[in-house]
């Protein structure tokens, strides 16, 4: 896998997570966000704070689907990050 950006990474984050889980993307953006289309303007190039990708990435890692390898060349965080990023 290339290099991703930051909003690259969440966005292939997401996308495999709702692949696997069943979930709608705005289900997701949702969770993640508290705004349904925060994803889709993220993909369409809407920038995103870095406290925002901290938290989003660590709530993926902790809800990420049993079973499911996490994707390679992405760094998963840790559960002292998770912790961190939850506030």
């Amino acid at each position: 896998m290339t290099e991703l950006s930051l909003r690259e990474q969440i966005v292939f984050l997401a996308d495999v997570w709702c692949e696997t889980t069943g979930r709608s993307r705005s289900r997701l953006s949702t969770l993640l966000f508290s705004s349904g289309r925060r994803l889709d303007s993220i993909v369409c190039g809407s920038d995103l704070t870095t406290g925002s990708f901290e938290r989003a990435k660590a709530w993926l890692s902790g809800h990420w689907p049993d079973g499911l390898a996490w994707p390679e060349g992405i760094d998963r965080p840790t559960l002292m990050d998770q912790h961190d990023a939850s506030g």
